[in-house]
């Protein structure tokens, strides 16, 4: 993988992880303002140093709304 884009290294190692797993994933993202988990939602996937990383904002807040 080392003359790939960051953003495939980063699809390669997304589409290793089962579907029944993403999910939980994806449903206990940290936010740091009420700073329990949350969904992640409108996430990018990142790859740094063969790590995978997802970025993006936070679903409904249960603290704030």
């Amino acid at each position: 993988m080392s003359n790939t884009s960051p953003s495939v290294k980063a699809e390669i190692l997304w589409s290793t992880i089962p579907a029944g797993a993403k999910d939980k994933i994806l449903n206990n993202g940290f936010c740091v303002q009420c700073r329990t988990s949350v969904a992640i939602v409108d996430y990018t996937k990142k790859e740094r140093r063969g790590v995978l990383i997802l970025e993006g904002r936070r679903g409904v807040c249960v603290k704030f709304h």
